[in-house]
């Protein structure tokens, strides 16, 4: 492989010494993550320190509580030891803060003219002020009061790991064992990577991971008694992908909906963050009177830290970086689709002073080339690699939940059960009137192609002639291949992607683009005279995989929207669920109609999860997914406690064999939601 060369000079330089705005304002602005990691880095730094804090407010103020390390600007001496400090240095930061946020940064100019008048340093503002760095990072703060209690004292003299982004913190073997790092950052996650290993005793908070090089794969303990171990010698993209995968599955409140979305620049922030592949749901307990709480609790951030002996900073003769740091850095090439440029100026934005070495350029540009080539499709990779160490009869090392889960499906009873439940193969295709709730109005269909056009050119249309465009070409075409599926895919998750738009609008288009696509890829509607038959297998699969995890993610998105947004609804008698209704009668009902879409959009993705995922595993014993399957079988079941309390649905009623569910003409599934839930009440029951 040829690698580019990257002058990091230039990048740096680039990073460091942005230009000034045109506008005459002297200082840029600096957000709370910057200024908490540029604290940690100091300390390493010792005589060439770099970094200056001046806190401008009142005397009063700063005497009360104050940043870390700041120096208040009426302290004339110090400010003048600064300057003078600064004048045998280059590359210095002084970064200024007052109380609240400020409203105009030439209000401040008189600051550089009074106090550090022909000083050559790059000067920074704190966005949000002392307040909002005070409501997240407390503890790196001094108050008055703290002085009084001996255990307070000292805590913000600690030193805490560097945050690489959200729920990923990047620390070295003092951390470890730290609780007041565990407890304000809210460390449950520990990736160690040292050489000799840590034995964390009777914390149940924490869970504890170490890479077995051996076995490879990760264990919840440390086994190598009172040996140690060059991790290093054992890099390689199996391990990191080992590793990711289980930090991607171990972030709390997160799902991914980007896994094909490859240009995507994710928001780190946002209630869907559609980047991880899993959420795993540990309660068995649905309390129906405190559901909004308990989705809170499943929602809080459970964090993770990666430790190594060096941390960010490698100081050891190793030709390559630290591993943690290089697991951090393949971390984020994967969830944000990073190439290696942009990690790399991602992470020197954090620690300037870092240098990328040869080996550790190599190892970023092998793992991103095998992204690309599994189209960042993480967790097939990993699924493949442990199915190629299973033997042919189908022993495996799968834990006991898993086999007594296919035990119960192997059942001869149960799959005859299930197997009255088949779906129909037609396209669910949506009317070309005005008339009911959802329509497609052919005279605004848009060519595939202008789509793909005017998204490629950034140009904005409304989702409100893409997905109808993309559905109407999906069910009006006999044959299409898997490289026009992804093209369609990428372009309908920018838009499941976009807050500006609700989800109730959007997932409805969404789940009827998924079903209608899980018809074409299992019942043999692609094209193959467009794929080379080696190519054929692992297409079908990486495809399969997608469309799973897309299903997955959004049941949870609509499971958790229609609890948390149901709260009101006084309504106690179920009604139909179906495309053939008209909006009237939703308002002579009273049922609200963003709650009525978010069903429909359930609707079809139960639909896709049971009749192409959870079916043929059951029937076929294609068990490529069980524990996704497992866990979302959970989910759906709490929820379906909740719909049958709400409605009052008497479950009596699905134990009579001659029971039937009436049938939709328009879609061919169950007009009641009570009916699309049963399969999935009957496979509970039995896994219970």
């Amino acid at each position: 492989m040829i690698y580019k060369s990257i002058d990091f000079e230039a990048l740096k330089k680039e990073v460091k010494n942005e230009e000034k705005n045109k506008s005459g304002i002297q200082f840029k602005l600096i957000n709370s993550f910057y200024m908490y990691n540029y604290i940690q880095l100091l300390p390493d730094e010792g005589i060439n320190k770099s970094l200056f804090i001046i806190d401008i407010r009142s005397d009063e103020l700063f005497k009360e509580n104050h940043i870390k390390n700041s120096i208040s600007i009426k302290n004339v001496s110090k400010i003048n030891e600064i300057k003078n400090e600064i004048k045998s240095k280059k590359k210095v930061k002084i970064i200024f803060y007052d109380n609240e946020e400020i409203k105009d940064l030439n209000d401040y100019n008189y600051i550089l003219s009074n106090y550090f008048f022909n000083v050559k340093a790059d000067f920074y503002f704190l966005k949000g002020g002392y307040k909002n760095f005070e409501k997240e990072y407390f503890f790196l703060c001094l108050n008055n009061e703290d002085e009084k209690e001996f255990s307070q004292k000292y805590i913000p003299y600690f030193n805490y790991p560097i945050k690489i982004c959200d729920n990923i913190y990047l620390g070295n073997f003092v951390h470890i064992n730290n609780p007041f790092v565990n407890k304000f950052l809210k460390i449950k996650h520990i990736y160690d990577f040292t050489s000799s290993g840590f034995v964390i005793k009777d914390d149940y908070e924490l869970i504890y991971y170490r890479y077995d090089v051996l076995k490879k794969k990760l264990e919840n303990k440390n086994l190598l008694k009172n040996e140690s171990i060059n991790f290093y010698n054992f890099l390689d993209t199996r391990m990191i992908y080992d590793v990711i995968y289980s930090m991607v599955n171990n972030v709390k409140g997160e799902s991914s909906n980007e896994v094909l979305n490859k240009g995507k620049n994710n928001n780190e922030n946002r209630e869907n963050d559609n980047q991880i592949l899993n959420l795993k749901l540990k309660s068995n307990e649905f309390d129906i009177n405190n559901e909004c709480e308990s989705i809170k609790k499943k929602m809080e951030k459970e964090n993770i830290l990666i430790i190594c002996n060096q941390g960010i900073k490698n100081q050891t003769k190793e030709k390559i970086n630290s591993i943690s740091l290089i697991i951090c850095m393949c971390y984020i090439i994967f969830t944000k689709k990073y190439n290696v440029n942009l990690i790399i100026a991602y992470i020197l934005k954090i620690c300037n002073n870092l240098n990328i070495n040869s080996q550790t350029l190599s190892f970023l540009e092998n793992f991103y080339e095998s992204l690309i080539k599994s189209n960042f499709n993480l967790e097939y990779y990993v699924l493949k690699n442990q199915l190629k160490n299973k033997k042919i009869n189908g022993e495996s090392n799968v834990n006991n939940e898993n086999e007594s889960l296919l035990n119960i499906i192997k059942s001869d009873n149960f799959r005859r059960l299930i197997k009255k439940y088949e779906i129909n193969r037609s396209f669910i295709i949506l009317a070309n009137t005005k008339e009911y709730i959802l329509s497609i109005n052919e005279k605004e269909i848009l060519d595939v192609n202008i789509i793909k056009e005017k998204t490629a050119k950034k140009e904005n249309i409304s989702y409100k002639y893409i997905m109808p465009s993309i559905l109407f070409h999906i069910c009006n075409c006999k044959k299409i291949d898997f490289e026009e599926i992804n093209n369609l895919l990428e372009i309908t998750i920018n838009i499941i992607n976009d807050d500006q738009i609700e989800n109730s609008f959007k997932m409805p288009y969404f789940s009827l683009i998924i079903i209608n696509l899980c018809k074409i890829i299992f019942f043999d509607k692609i094209d193959m005279n467009r794929i080379k038959e080696n190519d054929l297998e692992e297409k079908n699969k990486n495809m399969e995989y997608n469309l799973f995890s897309l299903i997955y993610n959004n049941i949870i998105i609509c499971i958790d929207y229609i609890v948390n947004n149901n709260q009101d609804n006084s309504i106690r008698e179920e009604f139909e669920i179906t495309l053939k209704i008209k909006e009237e009668n939703l308002e002579n009902k009273k049922i609200d109609k963003k709650i009525y879409m978010m069903f429909l959009s359930l609707k079809y993705l139960l639909a896709s999860f049971f009749y192409f995922y959870v079916y043929p595993t059951i029937i076929n014993l294609k068990f490529f997914y069980m524990d996704k399957i497992s866990c979302i079988l959970q989910k759906i079941d709490k929820f379906a406690d909740y719909y049958y309390s709400i409605f009052k649905i008497n479950i009596n009623l699905f134990q009579n064999k001659n029971y039937i569910a009436q049938m939709c003409s328009y879609d061919y599934l169950p007009i009641y939601f009570s009916d699309i839930l049963r399969p999935f009440i009957i496979i509970n029951n039995y896994l219970n």
